[in-house]
């Protein structure tokens, strides 16, 4: 217990040290929010307004999805008590991102905890709250943070079900997924490819019974993320559906994909997020020291999670 208060307060203050630091630069800052950060902000202030003109609470969620039919609504409701108890600005809206950087370190840490040991959780909190990308990105107004945070808590819920043997855990993974989901739907890309390696892993190590069990909560967590989900998804399928395509091959012309394709084959706009890796969220040290340990854990003999 003591090490773990221990563990406790040592996040505590460097959660502390990025809060009060965001704070200080972003009282020294006065350049506006713009493209997308000022999108978001107007979406934001939407929403509490949204919020506090409709007269009744149910009449806000049933029309909730009228605001946005592109970007998902759950961060922009995370900010409406920010707004409440501190006043409409785009620094408040910002600031209201701290609670996924709280999350975003802590379950790092209990995955590290998990995989390994408190030490490494540690190490592992610490270096992902100084990554150029989370540090800096922590205190804009982007939904990069908030992302970050749900696939941490995700992939700590996926590994704790034990290969989904758990149940209650498969279920709480399956919330998790949903309120993924409904935060930025390109959430899916980063937990879904390591779902698929542990049903894999169970189909060829396990026994028959256990395969069983697996498929069943596999379907109870999908189930869950699907009713969290489902209430916003569904009114804006059809807007969504085109956009997805278009945001995955980079603005295609679609009236001539065949040769779109043959001319353009590496311009996969989802691949973006891998190429810019290096030089916009980790940099060259962090990018070599990730390549390295991650060569030197996936050639460990003792390893039995080769796909973190």
């Amino acid at each position: 217990m003591k090490k773990l208060n221990y563990c406790v307060l040592i996040i505590f203050i460097i959660f502390t040290f990025h809060l009060i630091n965001n704070f200080i630069i972003l009282k020294q800052d006065t350049v506006p929010l713009f493209f997308d950060e000022g999108g978001f902000y107007n979406l934001s202030v939407s929403y509490y307004k949204y919020l506090f003109s409709s007269p009744k609470i149910g009449r806000f969620f049933h029309h909730i999805y009228s605001i946005s039919n592109f970007y998902p609504p759950l961060v922009f409701i995370e900010r409406i008590p920010f707004f409440a108890i501190w006043g409409v600005s785009q620094d408040v809206a910002v600031l209201a991102n701290l609670p996924f950087l709280f999350m975003l370190i802590y379950f790092t840490f209990l995955i590290g905890k998990y995989i390994a040991d408190a030490k490494t959780g540690l190490l592992a909190a610490f270096l992902i709250s100084f990554y150029p990308g989370v540090y800096g990105f922590s205190r804009t107004n982007f939904i990069t943070i908030p992302v970050a945070a749900m696939v941490a808590v995700s992939l700590y819920l996926l590994l704790r079900t034990e290969s989904f043997s758990n149940r209650k855990l498969s279920i709480l993974l399956g919330i998790s997924m949903g309120l993924g989901l409904l935060i930025k739907w390109l959430y899916v890309l980063y937990i879904l490819p390591a779902m698929l390696f542990i049903v894999l892993e169970s189909l060829v190590r396990h026994r028959q019974t256990r395969i069983s069990t697996m498929f069943i909560n596999v379907l109870l967590s999908a189930g869950a993320a699907i009713v969290v989900a489902l209430p916003w998804y569904l009114p804006n399928i059809k807007n969504l559906i085109p956009m997805l395509f278009t945001a995955s091959y980079d603005n295609p012309n679609w009236l001539n994909f065949v040769g779109y394709l043959k001319d353009n084959p590496f311009r996969l706009g989802l691949l973006s997020y891998a190429t810019v890796m290096e030089r916009y969220q980790l940099y060259t040290y962090y990018t070599i020291l990730f390549i390295f340990f991650l060569i030197r854990y996936l050639l460990s003999k003792n390893s039995s999670l080769k796909w973190v």
